[in-house]
């Protein structure tokens, strides 16, 4: 083409001169040059659409070139692109054995993202304070009511456009063996997240719904009241805020005060807070006949408290009535517990000084005393005692533990009277001081009582009423204080008509009388209350 082009433009030129000749010899100057201007453009035309068609011819030889070249380069690359070495949904490169779901090529972490995702929260409820597991948070919650998004039916098949848009392809994703440009993939395809709907590559699962890791962080996962991190497995819910493991047992949880365990539930002791257990162990009264620990009704006695089982099962101390499993003292059936066995009155030289004692104090709390001899102060058996007072009908159907016996020799010139003393062998200390003293008052009664009050029926509830009043004031002032305080507000003396409400009326009768002396003057010369 090009050799033929310079043929043509020798040919018009050799023409071009031949003319030129003839005309200068037939024609004037200006014909020539209106002839040779004409032909100077008929070739400059000539050569510029010569030009404008090489032009062109080449540009479509290169678009053909280039549109062949292209398709081969797509044939080549799309199904390497897909094949086992590249993951579906980043396009990286597989390292390791690849994993499949829904007929895609997977790599390990978009195949974890997509069939495990992140659970981190599971509930699980305990009581007291309520702790849980971030886990059974998801089980509880209801089903996700989210629509699903539908995907348009593809609408080309050709592998080097996108089946949705048409669009040629550079960079795609294929889903289901079918290829998606980005902007289709990411529209129709990708799994956006629930807070900011941007497309999910990695992504949190909580509640049935997905997060991208920023909203999930910052926004989505529950995080401790205190230290404020994430909450992921295990925590605890105080007063309405959560906390992660730690921080609830190093700062929020109460702890025993004896084990140092945190508490679900507890009892105040004295000291704290304790746990069940604790409590048991060091809180709760044991029982001090079988030690164990007292958690219903129990008998209280100046030595400790006893269940109900051993007060029923057991015979009980006459001294402070506690239940006797292990008997310390016992004559007939009186009988002592190991505690009151220990300061018991057996022997003669111990009764001598304890009465020496009672006389002092008898004196200087009620100002009275009387002349028994020591050799009339007798220890006599729980027998002996019922034996002597059998005849007496107030007392033939009560424990006697002491008796005061009185003999009289009367004349016309004198009136001598003599007193014995009888007590139970064996009482404590204490019981045996307050006995000795009732009976003491007993004597000193019978001593100066007039002859003919003595002869008359006495009312028993004036005379032990008397006995009862100088026991009283003889304990208080040796410093008996309880058993004092107990003479004052026992039921029992209440319900007693002899000794509780003859104390009682003696008691308002000293109230009266205003003076101790006077109450001495009218024992002397009554027998009975007079209203």
């Amino acid at each position: 083409m090009k050799y033929k082009s310079i043929l043509i433009l020798f040919t018009i030129l050799i023409s071009s001169i031949l003319l030129t000749g003839c005309f200068s010899n037939k024609n004037n100057n200006s014909d020539f040059d209106n002839y040779f201007n004409q032909i100077t453009q008929n070739t400059r035309n000539f050569f510029k659409s010569s030009k404008n068609k090489n032009n062109e011819a080449n540009k479509q030889n290169n678009e053909k070139q280039e549109i062949k070249k292209e398709d081969k380069d797509k044939t080549e690359t799309i199904p390497e692109k897909f094949d086992n070495k590249y993951c579906a949904v980043c396009g990286l490169e597989i390292e390791g054995e690849p994993k499949t779901s829904d007929g895609q090529t997977l790599c390990e972490s978009c195949w974890n993202n997509r069939n495990l995702g992140f659970k981190p929260f599971n509930s699980n409820d305990s009581s007291g304070i309520e702790s849980k597991t971030t886990e059974e948070d998801n089980e509880n919650e209801q089903e996700d009511t989210t629509e699903e998004k539908t995907i348009p039916s593809p609408v080309y098949s050709d592998p080097t456009l996108c089946c949705l848009c048409g669009n040629r392809l550079e960079k795609y994703w294929k889903y289901e063996n079918l290829n998606y440009c980005p902007d289709c993939y990411d529209k129709y395809i990708l799994e956006k997240c629930a807070r900011c709907n941007n497309p999910l590559t990695k992504f949190y699962k909580l509640k049935k719904k997905k997060y991208c890791q920023d909203c999930y962080e910052n926004y989505i996962v529950e995080r401790c009241h205190r230290c404020n991190n994430k909450l992921i497995g295990k925590y605890f819910i105080s007063n309405k805020e959560k906390y992660c493991e730690n921080c609830f047992e190093n700062y929020i949880a109460s702890r025993c005060y004896y084990c140092n365990k945190i508490l679900d539930k507890y009892y105040n002791g004295n000291y704290g807070k304790v746990c069940e257990n604790c409590y048991i162990a060091h809180e709760v009264p044991k029982c001090i006949i079988c030690n164990n620990p007292i958690m219903a009704k129990y008998y209280k006695f100046p030595t400790g408290k006893c269940c109900s089982d051993c007060f029923q099962k057991h015979p009980h101390c006459f001294n402070c009535g506690l239940p006797t499993k292990f008997i310390g003292f016992q004559d007939d059936d009186f009988l002592l517990c190991t505690h009151c066995n220990k300061d018991k009155i057996t022997n003669k030289d111990d009764l001598i000084k304890l009465y020496d004692k009672v006389k002092i104090y008898v004196k200087k709390s009620c100002g009275i005393e009387v002349d028994v001899p020591n050799e009339n102060i007798i220890l006599s058996s729980s027998s002996e005692l019922k034996d002597r007072t059998k005849n007496i009908g107030y007392l033939s159907d009560q424990r006697v533990l002491g008796y005061c016996y009185t003999t009289y020799s009367l004349s016309n010139f004198y009136n001598k009277r003599a007193h014995t003393i009888y007590l139970q062998n064996g009482m404590p200390y204490e019981l045996a001081f307050a006995t000795l003293a009732h009976e003491y008052g007993h004597a000193w009664d019978h001593q100066n009582k007039k002859m003919e009050l003595m002869k008359n029926s006495q009312d028993h509830s004036f005379s032990e009423g008397f006995a009862e009043w100088v026991k009283y004031n003889t304990i208080k002032e040796v410093g008996y204080k309880e058993k004092a305080e107990q003479m004052i507000n026992s039921p029992q003396k209440d319900d007693d008509p002899i000794y509780g409400l003859g104390f009682k009326k003696m008691m308002k009768l000293e109230d009266r009388l205003n003076s101790k002396s006077e109450l001495l003057e009218y024992v002397k010369n009554n027998n009975t209350f007079k209203d």
